[in-house]
């Protein structure tokens, strides 16, 4: 059976089985360490400051190597698992967190920081406190004014107390029932504060975003832009030092060249083929492919601040001039989900009865006419430069969609920038239309909705909407400790989104990650990571 038929057989099933398929056996060989592990890579990191970061991109090609966290996920899963805090309690009202710091975890050593000591309290402390206080001197150390989470999960933080040099006790102003699992996210990194207090002296703040310093299994050497990020094995990673000594991650845009590298053995490792591109992978037998149902959801999305868009019934009207069958036959082949809601299957909160939005040209003009919008009427419609699980052709679902929309009497001009300057751009609020898409860091319902359209993140958000009702139900639902209560108020919230429509929901991804055959020890996750601790290639035959 294909790995598209087992897919297809998944989607149908729907059974919550987010371990990794692997869809063939690694060659039966000896492991051998030392040496370079090569990964083809789609596009650059927005910076090595991963607090900042809001791409999957920057999760997997920065985060991931150099940094941890006082909690991680389950490889498999979205457990929440130990990582630089070994134990925590959690007080009984839910407000106060006592974390119990591993001993002996080593900080990086390069050319620009030679670290006097190990990790302690004084590192976590920093690190929170930088993502919650807006008037913190790394705030503003490279042109932004806070940080993704400083409104929301962080600015709930009230206290944050050294009990002694290995514990820290949390206090939030309210209960917070995905606190724990907020922070496992990639943004919720530990950093040296030995080190951010010598850039400070220094008056070298922005170093903190090019020359990065943490306690992961890598550590920083090198980065060509739009070329290559070149890391080494860190000797005192507390888990054990990686399998092989260099870790390069190879930058190459377009899919096809990343398949053709993976096939001739520039690369060990790949990322987002297309789905037409999976069948020459598994005809390939020096390659296999392990794939995942991932936790993500593909969406367009209107900027409320420029107009028509400000009108629900224009938004309405794009969203019923799309033909989501026509899309997902030639666009997705079968590899994804059609999206009726934002939470994707398998979360808290999905609604498994909620249907798609019809489509319907004849009442998509109706309300075009109603809403005063003439036939010719021209917009823009932002196309993603990359592929991703939720959107594997970015240029094929625009033009797709500019299509439909000319039925209608809408043309729409498509616009597409490199990928870093793309995600600058929409965070500016410059585009009109924008094709994007979500891959929980958590995988609790929260992550999804609060950074894509509550109202504390409207100045950033790509639709810059803000709803008092839904942001009050958002509330509710975060500091809810019930699962039923908390499941309940996301299928409202479901329910206010499907009504005003700042976006509309497309698709829901399945990863799917190629490599050559002497890769072992790599597992796909449903958050769409790759960790590469651990992985080793099969010594030659």
């Amino acid at each position: 059976m294909t790995s598209l038929s087992k897919l297809h057989r998944a989607l149908r099933g729907a059974a919550f089985c987010l371990g990794t398929i692997a869809l063939a056996a690694s060659a039966a060989s000896a492991r051998q360490d030392g040496g370079t592990f090569v990964f083809c890579f789609e596009a650059s990191p927005e910076g090595f400051d991963s607090a900042r970061s809001l791409t999957l991109s920057s999760y997997n090609a920065v985060t991931d190597p150099l940094y941890d966290r006082l909690l991680g996920f389950a490889q498999d899963g979205v457990a929440v698992v130990p990582e630089l805090a070994q134990s925590w309690e959690v007080a009984q009202d839910g407000r106060q967190f006592t974390f119990h710091l591993r001993p002996g975890v080593k900080w990086h050593q390069t050319d620009y920081f030679k670290p006097s000591r190990d990790l302690d309290a004084d590192d976590v402390i920093l690190s929170l406190d930088r993502l919650r206080r807006k008037d913190h001197p790394f705030n503003k150390a490279y042109g932004w004014s806070e940080y993704p989470y400083t409104r929301t999960y962080a600015a709930n933080i009230i206290g944050l107390e050294k009990i002694d040099p290995l514990t820290v006790r949390i206090t939030l102003e309210k209960p917070d029932a995905a606190f724990l699992a907020n922070l496992a996210m990639p943004v919720s990194i530990i950093i040296s504060a030995e080190y951010a207090g010598q850039l400070i002296r220094a008056g070298r703040l922005a170093d903190i975003n090019a020359k990065p310093i943490g306690t992961g299994p890598f550590r920083f050497r090198r980065y060509e832009k739009d070329a290559q990020i070149r890391y080494e094995a860190h000797p005192g990673y507390y888990q054990g030092r990686a399998r092989f000594d260099r870790l390069i991650y190879a930058i190459v845009r377009d899919s096809a060249t990343r398949l053709q590298k993976l096939r001739t053995g520039e690369c060990h490792l790949s990322i987002s083929p297309k789905p037409q591109e999976i069948a020459i992978v598994e005809a390939d037998p020096r390659l296999k492919l392990m794939e995942t149902t991932g936790i993500s959801t593909g969406f367009l999305a209107f900027n409320t601040r420029k107009k028509p868009l400000d009108n629900a019934d224009v938004r309405r009207a794009l969203s019923l001039a799309i033909n989501r069958k026509a899309l997902f036959t030639s666009v997705f082949h079968g590899f994804a989900r059609e999206a009726a809601g934002v939470l994707p299957p398998f979360m808290l909160g999905h609604d498994d009865k909620r249907k798609n939005i019809a489509h319907d040209p004849g009442k998509a003009r109706a309300l075009l006419e109603k809403a005063g919008i003439p036939p010719g009427f021209e917009i823009e419609l932002w196309a993603m430069p990359i592929a991703r699980s939720y959107n594997p052709d970015g240029r094929k679902f625009a033009e797709m969609i500019q299509a439909d929309w000319a039925k209608i009497g809408i043309k729409a001009k498509i616009v597409t920038y490199e990928w870093g300057d793309y995600i600058r751009r929409a965070q500016a609020g410059e585009h009109q239309v924008i094709s994007l898409g979500w891959s929980s860091d958590n995988g609790d319902p929260d992550n999804l909705l609060t950074p894509l359209l509550s109202c504390a993140v409207q100045e950033h958000s790509l639709s810059r909407w803000c709803h008092a009702g839904f942001e009050a139900l958002l509330e509710k639902g975060r500091y809810e400790q019930d699962a039923k209560k908390r499941a309940a108020i996301y299928r409202e919230l479901e329910g206010v989104l499907a009504a005003e429509l700042p976006i509309l929901p497309v698709s829901h991804g399945v990863f799917a990650q190629p490599m050559r055959r002497e890769v072992e020890g790599f597992r796909v996750t449903p958050l769409g990571r790759t960790f590469l601790h651990g992985v080793s290639l099969a010594a030659p035959r």
